[in-house]
């Protein structure tokens, strides 16, 4: 089963890793898959799970059926929730809805980011039903998996609830702990695991999977890639989105707000975004900080560009604008997106942000 693996595409450091445990028979009680968001984590960690696993069972690990796989992820919390109840018992009705069918898409396709509004954390009763999953008899399950995405978002309390189940696991069950940001995981959980890296993409790797896991036409997987961010994930919400649609609004975005045009600047984002969607605002800032980097690389008479339908907008950024600082520009663009995860108004960012960018005109 191990042809299970030839499926990952643009991963053999992490492929010839798992690929060496299953031949030696040497599947260690925890794994830790750690690398940017969107490159295949979740997708190998399936495909890790199926080569272990008899055939006649691949289609319940596909549905993330226990006893194969307790799959966990951050939920929002329930009103009036308390410690006693299950991770899912106070949730609304919208709130199981909009779970039910982020985790119908996530099946459908594994590298889909789930999104449901409130879930900011992996909740301490989500991981205190561990160890009742651990407790059930499966004497007839070879292996089951509990697969844990976004492992940095445990808090502390529950990521100490975690290393007393991770210290002394049943045979056969194995955790596989899935994150971009390594670091905010206690030192003494990433400890017990056994550690796998995966690496950004290329742009013909993120082109490739969409060819072959989307059916994606070869010029759209092409240029959809450029602005990928070596992330097959970005790369389907750009396309889910309208890639073509968003890169006109950010350009746009950026004319009305280096032109001080405050109001006009504001709408379009608004427009652009379906009323300041979080995630399409956030995929909006991420395509001006991409069209930074065509303007730097202009400035520096380096071409190759991304934006390369707009290239005069940049020729004439850096002519009208020649002593900006592009990339302290970045870094406040950066900043804008990492103040969209914490309890700050949005509309407050975006404004910030209108002006940090028509301040650019005071560098001339």
């Amino acid at each position: 089963m191990v042809d299970q693996l030839e499926k990952i595409i643009g991963q053999p450091h992490a492929v010839n890793q798992l690929n060496e445990l299953i031949k030696n028979n040497r599947i260690p009680h925890a794994l830790f898959f750690s690398g940017p968001s969107g490159v295949g984590k979740l997708f190998s960690a399936i495909h890790f799970i199926k080569a272990t696993t008899k055939i006649e069972h691949h289609k319940r690990i596909s549905n993330f059926e226990e006893p194969f796989v307790k799959y966990i992820i951050p939920l929002p919390r329930g009103k009036d929730e308390k410690p006693e109840h299950s991770a899912t018992e106070k949730l609304t009705e919208k709130q199981i809805e909009d779970l039910r069918n982020q985790l119908e898409r996530k099946k459908k396709n594994l590298y889909h980011k789930i999104y449901i509004e409130g879930a900011n954390n992996i909740k301490i009763s989500s991981i205190r039903e561990i160890k009742k999953f651990l407790s059930l008899d499966y004497s007839d399950v070879t292996n089951r998996f509990i697969v844990i995405e976004d492992a940095h978002l445990m808090n502390k309390e529950a990521q100490n609830a975690l290393l007393k189940s991770l210290e002394e696991p049943p045979v056969g069950v194995i955790f596989i702990l899935i994150t971009p940001y390594e670091e905010r995981l206690l030192s003494t959980i990433i400890s017990r695991c056994w550690r796998i890296k995966f690496n950004s993409l290329s742009t013909d790797l993120v082109s490739k999977v969409l060819i072959d896991y989307f059916n994606i036409s070869p010029d759209l997987a092409k240029k959809v890639s450029l602005f990928s961010s070596g992330s097959v994930q970005k790369a389907i919400e750009l396309i889910e989105n309208n890639m073509q649609s968003l890169v006109e609004s950010t350009v746009q975005f950026l004319r009305f707000s280096l032109a001080g045009w405050y109001n006009s600047a504001y709408i379009e984002l608004k427009n652009s975004t379906d009323d300041f969607d979080k995630n399409k605002v956030k995929e909006i800032f991420n395509l001006i900080n991409i069209w930074l980097v065509d303007a730097q690389k202009n400035k520096l008479s380096v071409n190759n560009y991304y934006y390369d339908e707009h290239i005069e907008t940049f020729e004439r950024f850096n002519k009208n604008f020649p002593k900006a600082e592009i990339i302290k520009i970045s870094s406040e663009v950066d900043k804008a997106i990492q103040l969209m995860d914490k309890n700050i108004l949005l509309n407050v960012i975006i404004l910030n942000l209108i002006l940090k960018l028509r301040s650019i005109s005071i560098w001339k």
